[in-house]
């Protein structure tokens, strides 16, 4: 019989792939290191458009308690400021 015909050969008297490798020899390992890179790129990416989506939702809205006219409020409360001082601010802020 003739080795470079019958099962397990191709026209031309090559070999079939057999399930024991892969062209190049990387085989499994290969294919689990591609899939390991593409989640770490992905996940890459994600986290890079969270951050920057949570800097501008940041960065648009301002702090809760923080407008002018409130911390002039506090200050008359606490005694920091006078009334008239308290108007004056009051009228400076609608302009």
């Amino acid at each position: 019989m003739n080795p470079h015909f019958g099962p397990g050969t191709m026209a031309y008297g090559q070999r079939m792939m057999d399930g024991q490798g892969v062209p190049g020899g990387f085989g499994i390992a290969a294919l689990f290191l591609a899939v390991a890179a593409a989640v770490v790129v992905v996940a890459i990416v994600v986290w890079a458009l969270s951050r920057t989506h949570r800097s501008e939702t940041v960065a648009s809205t301002p702090p809760a308690g923080d407008t002018a006219l409130e911390i002039a409020r506090e200050r008359l409360a606490r005694g920091e400021i006078d009334p008239g001082q308290y108007t004056a601010i009051v009228a400076a802020l609608k302009t």
